[in-house]
């Protein structure tokens, strides 16, 4: 099976890549904050969305491999050292347990989003070739943002 990073890359491909599909899985990225758990006050992650564990037990029921990512483990936490980020660490992996919900690893975000056929992110803006449109959602965002910025003040 050809992964998506090998069709991206051409038949060559880059060997570092091609790790992040294994056993020719495709790859869904997840966020964890604010798309696995809604919002909280950090270090705490709030009560998960509904039908979050359903749903990705039915992507990796479809044969692709589910990858969490967050900015809890970003670069910045590796050099507040190894204590800092595995204890960031133990509260994905514990709230994950908790919470029932299913995935195949946890990504650290040391040098941004992991290589991925999909992502799933509540930051995420889907572009469909249309640029007016993508900067128009992009508006909509944000004036949604200030004003749940307002309402939380």
């Amino acid at each position: 099976m050809t992964t998506c990073h090998q069709n991206w890359l051409g038949a060559a491909g880059n060997p570092t890549i091609r790790l992040l599909s294994h056993a020719g899985k495709h790859t869904v990225a997840v966020d964890f904050d604010e798309t696995i758990a809604t919002k909280a006050k950090y270090p705490d992650a709030g009560e998960p969305y509904e039908w979050v564990a359903e749903a990705l037990r039915t992507l990796m029921d479809m044969g692709l491999e589910v990858r969490i990512y967050t900015c809890r483990l970003n670069g910045k936490k590796m050099r507040e050292g190894k204590e800092a980020y595995d204890a960031d660490k133990r509260i994905v992996e514990d709230y994950l347990e908790k919470w029932g919900i299913p995935y195949d690893s946890i990504v650290p975000w040391s040098d941004g989003k992991p290589l991925a056929c999909y992502y799933v992110d509540d930051k995420g803006v889907r572009f469909n070739g249309d640029w007016k449109a993508t900067v128009e959602l992009i508006r909509q965002f944000e004036a949604l943002k200030a004003r749940k910025k307002g309402q939380s003040s």
